[in-house]
């Protein structure tokens, strides 16, 4: 039989099945567009399609109307070409580390989920602008770190750490990576809350004054994994406070100390929780005033502020006795007010200790190594 008359069989065949046979004509894959590049301290941060758009890992509606399942950027110095590349759910990446005095390029590729590419999207330069961290290190006076250090542990003259007994063995680090910024890595072990916390040695001090708070941070992506800003009264050093997060059943679980003054985000939602006079942690339900957005992030005005892995976004906290407020790249997400029935005149200290803290609860069922 010829290979003619073989092919020809075997399309009336499929024809008779109700089977398409024939190739489909290859769909054209969408382009991307670079719309935004942000220079900083050794990293630049690259935003295309849309800053906006709602999605997060478990929907994207470019799937559905584009057929674009992923992206791969590529970057490298301008010298060079382009020497590096990732592959990334979403639509904003961090190029890191940039060496100080290197003009560097990027584009981006539109993949669809056989992994063919798009054509390249419009090359972007930039370069290392440590003109934001400076300013920084200029305005607060309390405490500064940057984290511009070889690769290693956290400053022990800035920084106590600890963790609690159930984190496993050989899956927990507080550490400077080799991007100049520090990552909290945990997993939980046999019992199951794992928690890792570093208190920053020096007091923060807001008598008669709204004091500020500021720092980069990605955030907890998934929901076992929660990120805390722990706020206590200076008066009693502590390095671990308890961590049941949420209230069950309407009762709030007892926090110890007093007055502790939580800001937890996990899974795109902003949280503050307020513990009273015995220790007992209730979440706060006055904090998404004049519009704040803290409630679900992602629907944030200005930009889908949705945690995404290794992209640190600017956070501003401003506090009083008696106001908290939250901006995370200059997006209210927090106003809230510090007056309850527990809490009269506000929380009772103006000298506080930090505690930011890492808690990951059994990890391996979100099917992670670590958090």
């Amino acid at each position: 039989m010829k290979i003619s008359d073989l092919i020809n069989v075997v399309l009336f065949v499929c024809y008779l099945l109700g089977f398409t046979c024939l190739p489909s004509k290859a769909q054209t894959i969408p382009t991307s567009s670079i719309i935004d590049v942000k220079e900083d301290d050794r990293v630049a941060t690259i935003y295309w399609n849309s800053k906006t758009q709602l999605y997060d890992y478990k929907y994207d509606p470019d799937k559905v109307n584009k057929g674009i399942h992923s992206y791969m950027i590529e970057w490298g110095k301008v010298s060079t070409g382009f020497t590096d590349r990732e592959i990334t759910p979403y639509r904003v990446f961090m190029i890191q580390p940039l060496d100080p005095g290197v003009m560097y390029q990027a584009r981006v590729y539109s993949l669809d989920s056989a992994g063919n590419k798009s054509a390249p999207s419009s090359t972007v330069t930039f370069q290392h602008d440590a003109t934001r961290v400076n300013d920084l290190q200029t305005r607060m006076n309390g405490f500064f770190e940057d984290f511009n250090q070889p690769m290693g542990a956290f400053d022990e003259k800035k920084w106590n750490q600890s963790y609690s007994g159930c984190m496993k063995i050989g899956s927990v680090s507080q550490v400077i990576n080799n991007q100049y910024h520090g990552h909290n890595i945990i997993a939980s072990d046999k019992c199951d809350r794992g928690v890792a916390s570093s208190r920053v040695r020096t007091p923060f001090d807001f008598t008669n004054r709204t004091g500020t708070i500021e720092f980069d941070l990605d955030g907890a992506k998934l929901s076992r994994n929660f990120w805390y800003l722990d706020i206590t009264n200076a008066n009693r050093k502590r390095d671990l406070t308890g961590h049941t997060a949420l209230e069950i059943n309407g009762i709030p679980p007892q926090c110890d100390p007093a007055f502790l003054l939580r800001i937890l985000e996990r899974e795109g939602k902003i949280v503050i929780m307020l513990s009273d006079a015995d220790g007992y942690l209730r979440t706060l339900t006055s904090v998404y005033n004049n519009g704040a957005c803290g409630n679900s992030i992602k629907y944030c005005t200005g930009e889908n502020l949705n945690p995404v892995p290794n992209v640190r976004r600017h956070w501003v906290i401003k506090l009083s006795k008696n106001t908290l407020t939250v901006h995370i790249n200059n997006i209210l997400v927090i106003d809230a007010n510090l007056v309850t029935t527990y809490t009269p005149n506000g929380i009772p200290y103006e000298k506080a200790q930090l505690n930011w803290l890492f808690f990951t609860y059994n990890t391996g069922k979100e099917n992670l190594p670590f958090a």
